[in-house]
């Protein structure tokens, strides 16, 4: 194994979790900065301070790799916006909502979803993949798709339908919910433009609120909901 230049053995136990969670880090920063076919094996070993054939060893292939990375993102979300989708999914079963009381908990839930996709750097790395896989998806789509995307769009369709008095199934209802969440992903795409433009050094708190403020405001007029009175219109 030396004449290999191995730097750990390839090994179970804790010892190879280690190994996997490194490897699973790489992925996560590399194949976000520069996709799949981007980056090579030899580059994510040594990202990952471990031999090359620790790759096929834990994962069977870069493939293998890419896929565990995608796992790991829908874990990671999880975690945090398991509370926000209980939440919701709660309140629609117990309880006849109205509308407005449907527009709040949407609010509540895009609230939570902007704050962790601008507001926090570990969300540049895997919203790059994500994003990556909705222009040109690989098996890895359907671990997000599943995962992620699915229990996130189930939970709009149903606010939005009882926004607009529609069935969470109807053509209309899904569309508008897509608009919606393109108000998030389009901050996080044109970080640097819109950074540029207007002279913002990073997404801070006062630059979250403003974000945040004009997201309300589109997603009433996307909604139809009435306007509110500016200096009421935050989100939460």
């Amino acid at each position: 194994m030396a004449a290999l230049g191995l730097r750990y053995n390839l090994v179970k136990g804790p010892a190879g979790e280690r190994a996997k969670k490194r490897l699973i880090e790489a992925g996560l920063e590399l194949f976000g900065r520069y996709s799949f076919d981007g980056v090579s094996t030899r580059v994510l070993a040594d990202r990952a301070d471990v031999n090359l054939a620790a790759i096929q060893y834990y994962f069977g292939s870069k493939e293998g790799l890419y896929q565990a990375v995608a796992s790991h993102i829908v874990k990671k979300v999880k975690r945090w916006l398991r509370p926000a989708l209980s939440e919701v999914e709660r309140k629609l079963e117990e309880d006849s909502l109205t509308g407005e009381q449907c527009f709040s908990l949407l609010c509540n839930l895009l609230d939570r979803l902007t704050t962790k996709l601008l507001g926090s750097p570990d969300s540049k790395k895997w919203v790059a993949m994500v994003v990556r896989e909705q222009i040109e998806p690989t098996d890895a789509f359907e671990i997000l798709y599943e995962g992620l995307m699915k229990p996130i769009d189930l939970c709009l369709f149903r606010l939005v339908g009882g926004i607009l008095g529609l069935g969470p199934q109807d053509q209309e209802t899904k569309l508008r919910a897509y608009a919606i969440k393109g108000q998030l992903i389009i901050f996080h795409v044109s970080r640097a433009e819109l950074k540029r433009s207007l002279n913002w050094q990073a997404y801070r708190s006062e630059e979250l609120k403003a974000i945040r403020s004009i997201i309300l405001d589109h997603v009433r007029a996307i909604l139809r909901m009435p306007s509110i009175e500016r200096g009421h219109d935050t989100i939460g």
